[in-house]
């Protein structure tokens, strides 16, 4: 068992990881996530043709920061040489572990022959498999779906031939190319889990510590990953962690803490994107980390008004304050 893989599922099981989501876990996320604790951090999607035919690009595309470990960097394709090739320009990156994405159900993915639709490829994944096996030494999974069509279920297979290619271990999402309004297949996980020796980790619908724990005990995974429920909540990868490991629930984020960190990763993205490109991409997280706050209605609309930093500063104090004037009433 490879050094980093024996961290992650003996030392520190059951295995904690956030999700790799395109348009979220860029640089600036990264950073947030490992700086609340989360105990493995992902890149968004890292496309291998892009970087295989630019190689110039690897430092504008791989901008995670180098403290931010152990890091998941997570490259889709469906040209097998790229994805070696990729594999190849991440290395000097340093990634902890590299998977491959065989689950991404997005339309622009899934037409061009990668993501999903390998799913209905098995002899293609294998050769990506096989190809980024012989590319890198260092830990490799894949991340796959329960299958494409609901009820047809192919992920037991690519489970099975993951394992026999030399992956060292896999996650799954418990849905085939269905809403997030379907709840997420636990007992599909389960199936794969038990059709192989490696470590399975489990995704889908964990949205706290409880949900996690659930999880483990239905599918018997050894761990999990957590997606939609890090939006606005860059703290709750640690939060289940310290669950799962010692039974106890680590308190909520302050009041105070929760508005340092939105500004921080405010400063993080202006630094990183530019003032006007920042301003657009942190109008989604402001919506995340505002939710449930009181009056919020009044300060979306602001929020997706405004660019400047100093004008995001002033509708943050200005929510604080009214959420105190809230608190006291």
């Amino acid at each position: 068992m490879k050094p980093f893989v024996h961290q992650l599922f003996i030392e520190q099981s059951p295995a904690v990881l956030s999700a790799p989501l395109a348009g979220v876990t860029d640089a600036a996320y990264q950073r947030i996530l490992f700086e609340c604790g989360a105990p493995v951090v992902s890149t968004e999607m890292i496309p291998s043709a892009a970087l295989a035919l630019h190689p110039a690009a690897a430092t504008k595309i791989l901008q995670w920061q180098h403290q931010v470990h152990p890091i998941n960097a997570q490259v889709y394709g469906t040209c097998p040489e790229q994805i070696a090739t990729t594999l190849r320009l991440i290395e000097p990156y340093r990634p902890d572990t590299i998977d491959i994405n065989m689950g991404c159900p997005a339309r622009k993915i899934v037409r061009n022959g990668s993501g999903l639709a390998l799913m209905n490829d098995l002899p293609r994944a294998t050769k990506i498999l096989r190809a980024a096996r012989q590319a890198t030494d260092g830990p490799l999974s894949i991340k796959i779906r329960l299958g494409i069509i609901p009820g047809e279920m192919s992920a037991v297979a690519f489970a099975q031939m993951a394992e026999s290619e030399g992956a060292d271990f896999i996650t799954v999402h418990g849905r085939y190319r269905t809403s997030y309004s379907v709840p997420a297949d636990w007992a599909g996980i389960a199936a794969v889990k038990a059709a192989v020796s490696i470590p399975v980790i489990g995704n889908g619908d964990i949205f706290s510590a409880e949900d996690a724990r659930r999880l483990l005990d239905q599918t018997g995974c050894n761990g999990v990953m957590i997606a939609r429920g890090i939006l606005g909540d860059p703290w709750l990868p640690y939060r289940v962690h310290r669950f799962l490991r010692t039974g106890i629930l680590p308190p909520e984020p302050t009041l105070a803490e929760r508005f340092r960190v939105f500004s921080r990763h405010m400063d993080y993205l202006f630094e990183l994107k530019g003032e006007r490109r920042a301003g657009f991409i942190f109008r989604k997280h402001a919506a995340w980390y505002l939710k449930g706050f009181p009056n919020i209605v009044h300060f979306r609309r602001q929020l997706f008004t405004i660019s400047r930093p100093e004008q995001f500063y002033g509708i943050v104090k200005d929510i604080l304050e009214s959420y105190r004037r809230v608190a006291i009433d």
